[in-house]
């Protein structure tokens, strides 16, 4: 494990407060880079940043009596090994404090949508808020990547959520080192997304790492020549279908989005997602349910015939702030 960051900044006995945001995050594509030294582990290739992302806020202040909390949407969090890994990086392993971490979401954990690159990140930059912000924003970002790659829970999601929008992961690693290109910013398009089952990021690398690279080369090859929403969601499609055989419930998800109207439909590890304009929002909407439209985005319905959960979100506008 690396060592712990130098902060230069003093933990009082007095409340310190200190609250966060990073956006969620789909790879479309990508080639996996491993290196000896994890801050040059990443990945290349292209993504979209949600708008629905991670909120964290935090508590810290001196306590003879350590105490480290972590809720999820108001629920302890029974498994926080990379909350912990970002809270060692900052103090270490013994630090004499009491820190409580409240974050909120509504996209699930381990269905690809960078939550645990958004938890780390937001989780990094809100301690480094009650700090009096003593690391620059590069180095932040590169405490929640540290945090992800030692826990294999992710490559490259922070340092495209630092960015946000959509983007191209040029060269792979910590922010600090590598290198994100924001592309043009899509204003008027809107992601509807379903989570389907949950897979782990872990296995999914070891066990396709060839097939993930291959595939992956192709596709960013094939996406520097015409750098598009269309064309991404194309190749995300192509990209994602080539590495395995899609499951029934996902076959169904896909088939379902096709049916009310959206056109550009991928998917990602174990969930569906599509590309829609701002004037077809409405008109989808009501097709799910007559009330969503009502609603503020970004917003989590159910379709009321099969109970599906959709989430529908902006591109985030911006990074991690």
């Amino acid at each position: 494990m690396q060592a712990q960051v130098h902060t230069q900044a003093e933990i009082t006995s007095s409340p310190q407060y200190g609250e966060a945001y990073a956006p969620g995050h789909i790879t479309g594509f990508f080639t996996v880079h491993i290196s000896e030294d994890p801050i040059y582990t990443g990945s290349k290739g292209a993504g979209i940043c949600l708008e629905a992302g991670v909120t964290t806020r935090v508590i810290i202040k001196k306590s003879d009596k350590p105490e480290i909390i972590i809720l999820w949407n108001g629920t302890p969090l029974t498994d926080s090994k990379v909350s912990e890994s970002v809270i060692r990086r900052f103090f270490g392993p013994n630090a004499k404090l009491s820190l409580l971490v409240e974050q909120r979401s509504i996209l699930p954990s381990n269905y690809g949508y960078g939550i645990s690159g958004a938890s780390a990140l937001s989780l990094a930059l809100a301690v480094n808020k009650a700090l009096g912000s003593p690391l620059p924003r590069a180095k932040v970002g590169e405490v929640a990547h540290l945090a992800e790659v030692e826990n294999l829970t992710g490559l490259g999601d922070v340092s495209a959520q630092l960015v946000g929008g959509f983007e191209m992961r040029l060269l792979p690693g910590a922010p600090t080192v590598g290198r994100v290109q924001r592309l043009q910013n899509p204003e008027d398009y809107f992601i509807i997304t379903t989570p389907v089952r949950p897979i782990s990021t872990n296995k999914m690398i070891s066990n396709y790492f060839a097939k993930i690279n291959e595939k992956g080369e192709l596709a960013i090859s094939s996406f520097m020549i015409s750098p598009t929403l269309d064309n991404f969601m194309t190749l995300s499609r192509k990209f994602w279908e080539s590495l395995w055989s899609m499951d029934i419930e996902i076959m169904k998800v896909l088939k379902k989005y096709e049916s009310i109207g959206i056109k550009l439909v991928s998917l990602k590890k174990g969930l569906v997602y599509g590309l829609i304009h701002k004037d077809e929002v409405g008109d989808i909407l009501e097709r799910i349910s007559q009330k969503s439209s009502e609603r503020t985005l970004p917003m989590l319905i159910y379709e009321p015939s099969t109970g599906l959960p959709i989430i529908v979100t902006k591109i985030s506008s911006g990074g991690a702030r």
